[in-house]
């Protein structure tokens, strides 16, 4: 699969995900990023797939650390 291919069915089964954790997706194309591309490519394309994210639940309350809270429970 070409990696702009894969780039690409990560980002359709992230538009596409119904379930309860809109997160799970993104981990699940992390895991793919690194179990399909070569250490360079990876290293080119994680950091933009990380930024955007990021930008996705910056402001999702679900996924803040609470002020007083531990983020290690």
């Amino acid at each position: 699969m070409a990696n702009s291919d894969l780039f690409s069915s990560l980002i359709s089964d992230i538009k596409s995900y119904s379930g309860k954790d809109p997160l799970l997706p993104w981990l699940r194309g992390i895991r793919k990023l690194q179990d399909s591309l070569p250490q360079k490519v990876l290293e080119e394309m994680l950091p933009r797939f990380l930024q955007k994210c990021a930008q996705t639940f910056q402001s999702d309350e679900r996924y803040r650390t609470k002020p007083g809270t531990s983020e290690s429970g």
